[in-house]
């Protein structure tokens, strides 16, 4: 029972980024350059920094449950990087640092704890990759949805 609740913890975390990030790109009117951007998208930091956070709070559970062992220390990469981008709403200003450094923790603990455990999932990034040689552009958003979707894949697997 205990495992069904954090995987469905899992899941109300992922649909409310979802959410989240469906308002912010109606809002927008067009493509998001990152999730990030939708702290100024809204003009209310706060709003940014509740999704991430929370979703933070309802996602590494599952995502430690699932890995275990000295690994799912490394796990805690995510959740401390959510944390830090969460609290540091105005990237493009004095909280660059912390952002930018919680973003990165938080992608590469993730990838890390994947590459070890389920490499297949990796697979993933060959679309971003697909992105990238199609369009000879970065999307920091593709990222972030690919490393997003890597993780929930990872966390509601049996």
């Amino acid at each position: 029972m205990g495992i069904l609740l954090i995987k469905v913890f899992c899941i109300i975390g992922a649909l409310l980024l979802t959410a989240f990030v469906v308002k912010m790109r109606l809002l927008k009117g067009e493509d998001l350059n990152s999730l990030s951007e939708t702290a100024y998208i809204t003009h209310e930091p706060r709003q940014f920094t509740i999704a991430i956070c929370l979703a933070a709070y309802l996602i590494t559970p599952a995502f430690i449950a699932k890995t275990g062992g000295w690994l799912g220390f490394v796990c805690m990469g995510l959740f401390a990087g959510l944390m830090m981008v969460g609290l540091s709403p105005y990237y493009r200003k004095h909280e660059r640092t912390l952002h930018y450094v919680g973003a990165f923790l938080a992608a590469l603990s993730s990838q890390f704890v994947i590459a070890i455990k389920e490499p297949v999932l990796l697979l993933a990034w060959l679309g971003y990759v697909a992105y990238l040689i199609a369009n000879a552009r970065r999307s920091v958003f593709f990222e972030e949805a690919v490393c997003l979707f890597t993780i929930i894949v990872y966390c509601l697997k049996n």
